[in-house]
């Protein structure tokens, strides 16, 4: 039905009578035609080009269009302006949430299979809330990296510099552990660990362990990435900036003339006075500190350090290639179990391998469920786990197109199977 605006005014009228400020029912009318093409003018904008046509017809607007936008190419402006590529001056949200996703590809779709419940699990809704809590995160992570990157670029290394850097490293390194720990929730809810909430932490033995019994794919998802160490090491830099409130970023000079730049310690805990003696001062042939105890005493620790050693041998390291470092290792243990989660919970029984063939490269199975020519399978076992197409099903020798529940078939694969290999039916759609 078709908006009237003027049989609607006058019934509201008839019934309230004007407000002070209208004369008449003309200007009460024209108001209401003012306001509602303001709306509409919204609508449009909003809703787009493929909403445009179905909004001026519902409205009864067309004349209306035509003359507040005569230039013939204006639907295409609309379009263009939705269009638009984010970027982080423009459009903070759009621009970090889709760099996000872009770094772990398989976080939407199991985002999307949970929140849609195309997938079932008894701890669906809270393992929603700590997969969003992630993407904000991740999202943040970024946004720091690329906050310092804008510092660094634009300001000389000067101690206004350090200050501002010291706020988002600290936040940084804050947020990675942030994501461990949300990572570890995930994990414990998704495989029902039973675990004392306060050991909930991937970096604790007992957490390793109770994972390793309870899934060992998904484990290794996490603790056989080669880069994990890394994240172990994080938590003492966390650890030391909440309780000891040191300093990790620090003005370095290479070399008495070199360049000066603002660096993070590679051991987090150099930057600490313990006893009067410097962790580093072994490293002192090679390092000199420009500082006096005047200056210390009346503005704190501010110094400028001087390495005149290798610089592969340095204790401090280039501070964007610290925090890119975390980003690819977080985004990469998210994208990894992510990936593992989604792949068990999308998975159908299909059958078991009864017999594998070597010298052919076909397994015999026994079906529990039909399976189709190229229907995605996955086939694992105690060393086994690959996907491929079900390309090739044979009975009896003779090529077949499908095969139904309790008949044994020949399946040609790709990769070495072994007798009591569980096979699996995927999603189409299923990428690994």
């Amino acid at each position: 039905m078709k908006w009237k605006p003027d049989f609607w005014a006058k019934h509201a009228i008839h019934k309230i009578g004007y407000p002070d400020n209208i004369e008449n029912e003309e200007s009460l009318l024209n108001r209401i035609r003012a306001d509602k093409e303001k709306e509409v003018l919204k609508a449009i904008l909003d809703f787009g080009v493929t909403r445009i046509e179905e909004v001026k017809s519902s409205f009864g607007l067309e004349d209306f269009y035509k003359e507040k936008y005569r230039d013939k190419n204006v639907l295409y402006k609309v379009k263009k302006m939705l269009e638009i590529e984010p970027n982080y001056r423009t459009n903070l949200e759009a621009y970090y949430h889709a760099n996000a996703i872009k770094m772990m590809p398989f976080f939407k779709p199991l985002w999307e299979a949970i929140v849609l419940e195309t997938v079932k699990h008894d701890n669906a809704q809270e393992i929603i809330d700590y997969l969003h809590g992630a993407l904000e995160r991740t999202k943040q992570l970024i946004y720091s990296r690329d906050r310092m990157q804008d510092i660094i670029t634009d300001n000389p290394p000067n101690n206004d510099t350090e200050f501002v850097i010291n706020f988002y490293i600290f936040h940084f390194i804050s947020l990675v552990k942030s994501l461990g720990d949300n990572l570890a929730w995930i994990v414990k809810l998704y495989s029902k660990i039973s675990l004392d909430e306060k050991k909930t932490d991937l970096t604790f033995r007992s957490f390793e362990n109770c994972l390793m019994a309870k899934n060992k794919r998904l484990f290794h998802c996490i603790y056989g990435n080669p880069n994990f160490e890394d994240f172990r090491r994080i938590k003492t830099f966390r650890d030391v900036i909440h309780h000891k409130h040191a300093l990790h970023v620090e003005k370095v000079k290479l070399g008495f003339n070199g360049q000066e730049k603002v660096m993070i310690a590679v051991d987090p805990q150099s930057g600490l006075i313990i006893d009067g003696i410097r962790y580093m001062e072994k490293l002192a042939p090679k390092r000199a500190e420009a500082s006096d105890r005047e200056s210390i005493a009346k503005y704190g620790l501010k110094k400028l350090n001087v390495w005149i050693g290798r610089a592969d041998e340095m204790p401090w390291q280039d501070l964007l290639v610290f925090c890119q470092k975390f980003i690819v290792l977080m985004s990469a243990l998210y994208n990894s179990t992510c990936q593992r989660i989604l792949l068990e919970l999308s998975r159908k029984p299909l059958g078991k391998v009864i017999n594998y063939l070597p010298k052919i490269g076909v397994a015999i199975i026994t079906l529990i469920d039909e399976i189709h020519a190229n229907d995605k399978i996955l086939i694992e076992g105690f060393t086994t786990s690959f996907v491929q197409d079900a390309s090739s099903i044979e009975i009896d020798n003779v090529k077949v197109e499908m095969a139904k529940i309790g008949q044994t078939i020949g399946l040609r694969l790709n990769e070495k199977a072994r007798k009591g290999d569980v096979v699996f039916k995927l999603p189409s759609a299923q990428k690994t």
